[in-house]
């Protein structure tokens, strides 16, 4: 729900003549930010299987549930950061 807002407020934010290279940066690092995340989710996930022999299904559900706390951990970050960002821009443009 958030990634065409940002990008097209991204790209907005662009004069003309560089939209075309903003789409590509953005298409770059929304392809190498999704990679990088699957790798981080996978990482916790395979990292219960070795314990038990990847025989027991329950340690697939541990690694599955400390890879969703992870992702939550890291998008509760995202959000704090998020507002803080919107404080800043908020100063700077001369309004309280």
């Amino acid at each position: 729900m958030i990634n065409m807002p940002l990008t097209t407020a991204a790209l907005n934010a662009l004069p003309n003549e560089l939209i075309s290279h903003g789409t590509a940066i953005t298409n770059t690092a929304r392809q190498f930010g999704g990679s990088i995340g699957l790798v981080f989710i996978i990482s916790f996930i395979t990292r219960a299987a070795p314990e038990a022999g990847g025989e027991n299904p329950l340690t697939f559900l541990e690694g599955v549930q400390s890879a969703f706390f992870a992702s939550f951990l890291f998008a509760a970050v995202g959000l704090v950061l998020t507002l803080g960002l919107f404080r800043t821009k908020e100063r700077k443009g001369g309004t309280t």
